[in-house]
């Protein structure tokens, strides 16, 4: 439960987007007691820490979107969306057909020339900024792709990757990490109750990752016995 400590809400909260992150080093510095200018700056640097963590934490619904990509005839790559991850499919909306996911070694054994154009059938992606087709389109065009995204950098006035029902959770690792610098007593506590706070949410956030929120992986979906979410995650770890 969060409690009027946890959340001291500024004069309007954005219902849909939820804090800036102004807005949550604010809640913490007032919850801390410390309102200097170099603590501020301190829990600014830290608070996009906070979401990196804990968006490493699962594989969570609000982390898979959409987006596009645009092809140039005769141009072997394109650029990915800033934001890409990883890609989960990559779908030409025009003919209906979804393209082939290779690794970029098989386009060059299949077109070491680089000079095979037409209907894009493949791709391959390279980093996390770039994707190679095969053949190379001889048309421009748009992709459309669903993607696993990565939380974006915040500065003033940003609002989290994470959404306003999971807010809470940058602002309680938050205030965990301005313990810790204030070497504050109720650190180890405050930081227990944040562990607490991880595990329910992600509990709670594997119900949705049983619907339609994301691609599910060959195991939930093929062979005799169709396994959730949950039962695929854990016979990754043998538990």
């Amino acid at each position: 439960m969060l409690t009027k400590e946890l959340i001291q809400e500024p004069d309007m909260v954005d219902s849909a987007r939820g804090f800036t992150i102004d807005e949550i080093v604010e809640n913490v510095q007032i919850r801390i007691g410390n309102n200097s200018t170099a603590f501020n700056t301190f829990l600014f640097n830290m608070a996009n820490l906070c979401e990196m963590e804990i968006c490493n934490m699962s594989d969570w619904s609000f982390l898979h979107t959409t987006g596009s990509i645009t092809y140039t005839s005769d141009t072997a790559s394109s650029t990915l969306p800033t934001n890409c991850l990883s890609i989960e499919d990559i779908v030409d909306v025009t003919n209906g057909a979804k393209l082939r996911p290779v690794d970029v070694r098989e386009i060059d054994r299949n077109n070491p020339s680089a000079d095979d154009t037409g209907e894009i059938q493949a791709y391959a992606k390279w980093g996390n900024t770039t994707v190679f087709w095969y053949p190379k389109p001889n048309v421009d065009g748009t992709l459309s792709v669903r993607y696993k995204q990565k939380p974006a950098y915040m500065i003033s006035g940003s609002y989290p990757t994470v959404p306003f029902e999971y807010q809470y959770l940058i602002m309680q690792r938050l205030f965990c990490m301005g313990l810790q610098h204030e070497t504050d007593d109720r650190y180890t506590s405050e930081y227990q109750v944040y562990k607490s706070m991880i595990l329910d949410s992600i509990q709670s956030d594997m119900l949705r990752l049983e619907g339609d929120d994301r691609i599910k992986w060959p195991q939930e979906e093929a062979g005799d016995v169709m396994l959730t979410y949950d039962q695929v995650v854990r016979s990754w770890y043998g538990s």
